[in-house]
């Protein structure tokens, strides 16, 4: 009987020190991980701090492709833009703080040209295809995108780098959907 009571203890305190399975609380108090550091709070006081010169490019941006182009990976015709001043550049130093502001207005031209077209997302999809010249590859997100079924196959089935992510894009986690 003592070794009953023992392990009754011993059960209780492990049910303690675990959440409950399942319990949405739990999820929503449990500490975010991925959180790069161009999505934390200080970035977003910054992005309403300079909303308006980030939504006078964006609607640029979401309305020309070339300019599209030019905010997600850069330009030739600018020297180091990819590095500097694009959102690609942003993703190879691993999305630091000092280039929020390359996320804030990619992301608002993303807002204005899915607003251009009516909030679907395929012929987004085709615009955006066709402003990095509608070839096999284009860059969405933080990645690069292909068209093709055999290469979308070919991808997944290869060895690839599991993260929290979804389309592209670094997802804080817990996260709810």
């Amino acid at each position: 009987q003592t070794a009953m009571t023992e392990a009754r203890k011993a059960a209780s305190a492990l049910e303690a020190d675990l959440p409950a399975w399942g319990s949405i609380t739990s999820v929503i108090n449990a500490p975010l991980e991925n959180v790069a550091p161009d999505a934390s709070w200080i970035s977003a006081i910054g992005m309403w701090l300079f909303l308006l010169p980030s939504l006078i490019q964006a609607i640029f941006a979401g309305l020309c492709g070339r300019v599209l182009v030019c905010v997600s990976i850069g330009t030739c015709c600018i020297p180091c833009s990819e590095k500097l001043c694009s959102a690609l550049g942003s993703v190879l130093r691993r999305r630091p703080l000092y280039m929020a502001w390359t996320w804030w207005r990619y992301m608002l031209s993303g807002l204005v040209a899915l607003l251009a077209h009516r909030m679907r997302r395929l012929p987004f999809f085709e615009w955006e295809w066709r402003a990095f010249g509608g070839k096999q590859y284009w860059w969405h997100g933080e990645g690069i995108w292909c068209w093709s079924h055999k290469d979308c196959d070919k991808i997944l089935r290869d060895n690839q780098t599991r993260a929290s992510a979804f389309a592209c894009m670094q997802a804080c986690t817990p996260d709810l959907f």
